[in-house]
């Protein structure tokens, strides 16, 4: 757990002094890397990398709507028009990461993984978005640390 935790910061201050350093790729793979470590230790690599991929995806297209809605600005790192930044999604791979290990605590009550993400800088979205992804956390779950919902295999 707190390997894992430890492991999320060190790929989200990569991504964010890399980026301001002009140097934004470097937090990109720092998180990629993380990701690769976690998965090597999990026991169903397969469902914990479905995880990461759909949590990744969200984040992609939560943060490109952000963007284009004018709610955030991004500086370095972007590749496509419209879309958020190759860092701001790697900081969604090493989040994922979180979910069933470091943050798995947070998966047993929705007010309070939705209390906890409301303390980030765009509370409306991680409110909504953290307790949805910590149930996707379960049902993808390859670390097996919680018991999937409802108590039965997805």
């Amino acid at each position: 757990m707190l390997v894992n935790f430890l492991s999320f910061q060190v790929a989200w201050f990569a991504c964010v002094l890399g980026t301001a350093a002009g140097w934004p790729v470097i937090g990109t793979c720092v998180a990629i890397l993380v990701a690769a470590w976690h998965l090597a230790r999990c026991h169903s690599p397969a469902r914990e990398a479905m995880l990461l991929g759909i949590v990744m995806g969200i984040g992609a297209t939560f943060d490109s709507a952000m963007y284009l809605a004018g709610w955030t600005s991004f500086t370095g790192g972007t590749w496509l028009p419209g879309i958020a930044p190759h860092w701001m999604i790697a900081l969604w791979l090493a989040f994922a990461t979180t979910l069933n290990a470091s943050l798995s605590w947070l998966s047993q009550s929705t007010w309070l993984a939705a209390l906890g993400g409301a303390m980030a800088a765009l509370c409306l979205g991680w409110a909504l978005l953290t307790p949805a992804l910590l149930r996707l956390g379960r049902r993808y779950n390859g670390y097996g640390i919680n018991a999937p919902l409802g108590g039965r295999h997805a």
